[in-house]
């Protein structure tokens, strides 16, 4: 089995993620016996297939746990995953078990709603994390990395970006040839020059009512998300406008939601939205078009 993995160049991690068909973190005999067959031992008997997973099952519970899985490839010969891949693997571990979207992790790790992540931030979450396998120096060296491309804090778009890069890396090998159209779907048509400054002057528009009523956006956001889901549709995104007496045609708001809309969900959630809102209001025209060219 080792030998058929390194022939296709499949980490450990890959390994585990791909046998592993209902990602619930483990695998159970039955999905150690169906990856054995799909790699063409169907050859074994019953017997020597219990066998190899008994010798991996160390704790004899009947389920296959990552480090068991981890420990008896890397005896056997194979690559075992790096630093990266471990944050990388238990970061999606986690949304996956919250049912919930990067931008909300975003959300969560920005916990006093500044619209940025600060390294101590990013530091906070991981260590939460408690990942036996990584200690303090590897997430520092891991948040290095993450940062490398910024000069200050992070932003929701910037978090976005550089969080896909990291998970196409780590997919490229499981997807395969599919890997360009799965990007392709995730990323959002560039955003024209007109629609943003139209944005910018409507966002201006949207403030000056805020101040006026001394109302604030997170209240006429949980005002539309009317199923307490913390995002809107486009339906609800409308609403919006409505409620503050704002005039857009229905193709400028779709134009719009489709900009605030960053990983191209078709829903915006309050992170997307914040984030959205203060970058216009603190940015000029000019600088969102440079904005959004570098970020495609």
């Amino acid at each position: 089995m080792v030998q058929k993995l390194k022939r296709t160049k499949v980490s450990i991690l890959k390994a585990f993620q791909l046998f592993d068909t209902d990602g619930d973190g483990h695998l159970s005999r039955k999905e150690m016996a169906d990856a054995i067959a799909k790699l063409g031992f169907d050859d074994l008997s019953l017997k020597e297939v219990e066998c190899i997973i008994d010798s991996m099952d160390t704790d004899k519970n009947g389920q296959i746990e990552y480090k068991e899985f981890d420990f008896k490839l890397q005896r056997c010969g194979l690559k075992a995953q790096t630093t990266e891949e471990t944050l990388v693997f238990n970061i999606i571990k986690t949304i996956q078990r919250m049912k919930t979207q990067k931008t909300q992790v975003f959300e969560l790790i920005d916990k006093e709603g500044k619209g940025y992540i600060t390294r101590l931030d990013f530091k906070d979450f991981l260590s939460q994390l408690k990942v036996d396998e990584i200690n303090d120096d590897d997430i520092e060296n891991f948040i290095n990395h993450f940062y490398k491309e910024e000069t200050g804090d992070i932003n929701l778009q910037s978090f976005l970006r550089i969080f896909n890069r990291y998970e196409d890396k780590m997919n490229a090998e499981e997807q395969g040839e599919q890997q360009a159209d799965v990007m392709q779907k995730r990323k959002r048509p560039i955003i024209a020059k007109a629609t943003l400054e139209r944005k910018k002057a409507i966002w201006e528009e949207v403030n000056k009512v805020l101040r006026e009523y001394n109302g604030n956006l997170r209240q006429i956001f949980n005002k539309i998300d009317t199923d307490r889901s913390n995002a809107v549709d486009l339906p609800e995104f409308r609403k919006m406008f409505e409620l503050m007496d704002v005039k857009l045609h229905d193709s400028q708001t779709l134009d719009i939601f489709k900009s605030i809309d960053i990983d191209n969900s078709g829903a915006i959630d309050w992170a997307e939205l914040q984030y959205d809102f203060q970058n216009c209001l603190a940015k000029g025209a000019t600088e969102l078009w440079e904005e959004e060219r570098q970020a495609h």
